[in-house]
């Protein structure tokens, strides 16, 4: 067995031929007070063998969850340098997004006295999210008891994998509200109709003609939520222009305090005046700004602030987190940012979702129409939430270059 084909398994079966090595690092505990370190060359023999494991490896402490040792893949992987893990704790590097799932994870290994391939969503030094997959067993060496885990980042694969679910998830859904909004359509024309045919049928004076008023205003009601889902089925065309995403917000601007007046929430614009042109349908623009605004006022419901924001960008590639995958180019980014009550990390994964919500009593098409949009337009997004801080949304459009 190759040391670079070492899973968390193989590491632990080690642990017996390695235990007096191990016991070297009892000096260890002696960085709480500022001790000189003793370690032999059999501890350094040993580091280099954690350095040459591909996933990050820690070894902690039992009693306070102290690091004693962390491995060069750890480091790559959250970019928190050895120099400042050893010695510190998870909480002290802030490496868990959520701490209640921290919990039961530790409890966990603490009862089984080991816990496997539980996926949690980490935080980098930089303030950016990974998923991961965590083992940990708890192990003595020499007459100490350790926690060694084993972290592997999510791979790529398996996100690209995720994507294509989503899009085709999307896919079919879209499908299925296009027939489904043509044969709603037909049938409330037909109510409308005949609801206008009563209207004139009945005297003024007439009681009825309240009820078929109602039946009226309902079915125009259900008419704009098919509206919605022929959007959302593709059935109207795209037709891009090139424009100034930052005239639709202005022209937008008193539809949006409007829909935010009565619910304490400021809107601030902080608008790049050097963004350029992208090629995009306005009124999609437009219904972009609807939805964003409506979840966001939806998730400040003791006020709070609202925040659209363009700024001219230029993308390498390299960018996490971006749907449907990064890319490199030419940019303008319209960011949609509330200091509302945000998604724990679960939620996250659903978000563009159809139909997906986190308010109990809102479903809608909401964040899967935006993001059907954006696709459609050749652009990107990101999102970012976290529970109690809000919520921010990035939509990057490719930008219209001036013929030369």
């Amino acid at each position: 067995m190759a040391w670079g084909e070492l899973s968390y398994n193989d590491l632990v079966a080690q642990n017996e031929r390695l235990t007096d090595e191990l016991a070297r690092y009892r000096e260890l505990d002696r960085l709480q007070t500022g001790e000189p370190r003793i370690l032999g060359e059999s501890v350094d023999s040993f580091q280099s063998i954690l350095d040459f494991i591909p996933d990050g490896v820690t070894i902690t402490r039992s009693s306070d969850g102290l690091y004693v040792s962390v491995n060069d893949a750890f480091t790559a992987l959250t970019g928190n340098p050895r120099s400042e893990a050893v010695g510190t704790t998870a909480d002290a590097l802030g490496l868990w997004l959520d701490s209640a799932a921290q919990r039961g994870f530790e409890r966990e290994v603490r009862s089984n006295g080991c816990a496997r391939d539980v996926e949690a969503k980490l935080r980098r030094k930089d303030g950016s999210l990974f998923d991961a997959l965590l083992s940990s067993k708890i192990v003595r060496m020499g007459a100490e008891e350790r926690i060694l885990t084993v972290l592997r980042g999510v791979d790529e694969r398996r996100t690209s994998g995720e994507r294509l679910l989503r899009a085709g998830k999307i896919e079919a859904i879209s499908e299925l509200a296009g027939y489904v909004a043509h044969d709603v359509n037909n049938i409330l024309m037909v109510v409308s109709g005949y609801a206008d045919t009563l209207l004139a049928a009945f005297q003024t004076e007439d009681p009825l003609r309240e009820v078929v008023r109602v039946i009226k205003r309902t079915a125009l009601k259900t008419s704009s939520l098919t509206q919605q889902l022929l959007a959302f089925g593709r059935t109207r065309e795209l037709t891009p222009v090139p424009i100034d995403i930052n005239d639709v917000i202005g022209e937008m601007e008193v539809v949006v305090r409007r829909i935010i007046a009565t619910d304490n929430i400021t809107l601030r614009l902080a608008l790049d005046a050097d963004l350029g042109l992208a090629s995009l349908d306005p009124d999609r623009l437009e219904q972009i700004i609807m939805s964003l605004t409506t979840n966001a006022r939806d998730a400040m419901p003791d006020g709070g602030t609202l925040l659209f924001a363009t700024e001219r960008v230029t993308l390498t590639g390299a960018e996490r987190n971006l749907l449907p995958s990064p890319r490199s180019g030419r940019f303008a980014m319209f960011l949609v940012s509330d200091t509302g009550t945000g998604m724990p990390p679960h939620a996250l994964l659903h978000a563009f979702d159809p139909f997906f919500s986190t308010k109990a009593r809102k479903r809608g098409l909401g964040l899967s129409s935006v993001y059907r949009i954006v696709l459609e337009s050749g652009g990107l997004l990101s999102l970012q939430s976290e529970v109690g801080r809000g919520t921010t949304v990035r939509i990057y459009f490719p930008r219209e270059e001036p013929a030369r």
